[in-house]
């Protein structure tokens, strides 16, 4: 199991994350995506002669830090680099998640969670109903009659699951044509949504 660490037993057999580590090839795309969109804050910015890391919590009673990790090209040992891998990624979010409501990008698997039901999604939606948001993917999950804003991408391509307090849902979620019928077997993890 994993729990925060905070005050935990030290003599306990439990296991804790303590940060999530990601590499990136534009780490002002990253800094600007988590401060201005996600709203978290910088809490550690290390550069070495190999490399620049900064890392990011979402508030300041988070025990996990979200790092990012740039350095040049010549230090990868193949033809495969960072910026090759978040291509990729994003060349399949692209493809499928051209419909927000569409949910068979299975590049959401490898996500982290922002847990903080008291926080609210109204800025991160509207950043995604706006000009500056057009080009960034997002999933919206079937809820009921609706769809509901359930995973934004980030620039690198990876995936953050949103445990927050919605009041408004961006635009791509619209739930003009979801209908489900009540009652019966209904399991949300084996509707695909509207493709």
């Amino acid at each position: 199991a994993i729990k925060a660490h905070v005050g935990a037993d030290t003599s306990s057999d439990l296991l804790y994350a303590t940060r999530v580590s990601r590499g990136t090839a534009d780490l002002d795309a990253i800094d600007t995506f988590y401060v201005d969109v996600m709203g978290a804050t910088l809490d550690i910015d290390s550069t070495t002669a190999d490399y620049e890391r900064h890392c990011f919590k979402y508030s300041t009673s988070s025990t996990v830090d979200l790092c990012f990790t740039t350095r040049n090209e010549s230090a990868t040992s193949s033809d495969f680099t960072i910026a090759d891998m978040e291509g990729q990624m994003n060349g399949v979010h692209a493809a499928l998640l051209a419909k927000p409501t569409c949910g068979v990008d299975k590049w959401l698997d490898n996500h982290h969670a922002y847990d903080a039901q008291s926080v609210s999604t109204s800025s991160i939606v509207t950043f995604l109903d706006s000009d500056a948001g057009a080009d960034t993917y997002y999933y919206c999950s079937p809820q009921g009659s609706s769809y509901i804003l359930h995973y934004i991408i980030d620039p690198t391509g990876w995936g953050i699951q949103l445990d927050l307090s919605a009041t408004t849902q961006p635009s791509g979620c619209s739930d003009a044509a979801r209908q489900v019928k009540a009652g019966g077997d209904y399991n949300p993890a084996c509707d695909l949504g509207s493709c």
